[in-house]
């Protein structure tokens, strides 16, 4: 007998065996409602427009009129408000909470902005104002310095421009040429440098 067929065999039947154990849920806690003193503060109402329309007649059949009334439109859905208004608190550690009160967090922000543009605005208004006084004092200081000014004495005679030299027809002459320099030195092996000429 060939094994080779029986293992698949042992191998699907061991498959089988197996059940799944059943998992008894219990009913779940009931819901229980909350009193909420806003429910604004969870959920943001919906917002209905109401147009009124007089009469008009049916576009999809001309043989309908539609006498005048009034037609309500949701503009906004309802939505949960996700923006935080209530304090939260997260524990640090034995007996520390941290605290956030969005609220006071908000008035806090604005209070200090609302110092940093005084301060702001007073530092500008300083600023002009020292401007003012120094380009006040700049015109009296250049008011002082025309009495003040020294005598400027007389302009001298112009220097006459040197005359050009005359021109000459004669080629012009080579400069002369300077023998190489024989200079000893006080170690052997440096040598003098010499200039090859042509």
């Amino acid at each position: 007998m060939k094994l080779h067929y029986l293992f698949p065999a042992l191998l699907l039947t061991g498959c089988a065996s197996s059940h799944p154990t059943a998992v008894d849920v219990g009913p779940g806690p009931l819901p229980q409602k909350h009193d909420v003193s806003d429910p604004a503060s969870i959920r943001t109402p919906e917002r209905v427009k109401a147009y009124p329309v007089g009469r008009y007649e049916d576009p999809n059949d001309p043989d309908v009129m539609h006498e005048g009334h009034t037609i309500y439109r949701a503009e906004t859905s309802p939505e949960w408000d996700t923006d935080p208004n209530e304090p939260t608190s997260l524990p640090l550690g034995p007996g520390e909470m941290a605290t956030a009160d969005p609220a006071q967090e908000h008035t806090a922000l604005t209070a200090e902005l609302e110092q940093r543009l005084k301060q702001e605005d007073q530092l500008l208004q300083t600023t002009y104002e020292q401007n003012e006084r120094l380009a006040e004092e700049i015109k009296a200081l250049q008011g002082q310095q025309q009495h003040v000014l020294l005598p400027v004495p007389p302009a001298e005679p112009p220097v006459a421009a040197p005359q050009p030299k005359p021109q000459t027809n004669l080629p012009p002459q080579p400069s002369p040429v300077t023998p190489p320099s024989t200079t000893k030195t006080w170690w052997p092996w440096a040598k003098p440098q010499t200039q090859n000429q042509p």
